[in-house]
């Protein structure tokens, strides 16, 4: 299977928009996803200081903020989540 690198917006993407939520079956098919070896990013417009700490229980191999500055969760995970060579 080929792997992708997935990114979503948080607004009204992962987030639901009347409820202010992530629904649980958004968390389900993203951690899925990762199990089935892809990617997956948070990309938005909000600022690193308005979306880390929020968006922290959702799971994801890092983050592209307001002035798309890729930030991983953790040192440990930059090292797992580094793109194949080949992509």
């Amino acid at each position: 299977m080929n792997k992708a690198a997935l990114f979503f917006d948080v607004d009204g993407t992962l987030i639901d928009e009347q409820t202010k939520i992530v629904p649980e079956s958004t968390l389900r098919a993203l951690k899925q996803a990762r199990e089935n070896g892809h990617l997956v990013f948070i990309n938005t417009g909000r600022t690193s200081c308005n979306t880390l700490d929020s968006m922290k229980h959702i799971p994801v191999d890092g983050y592209v903020c307001g002035l798309s500055l890729i930030q991983s969760p953790s040192p440990r995970d930059r090292q797992k989540s580094r793109m194949p060579s080949s992509a």
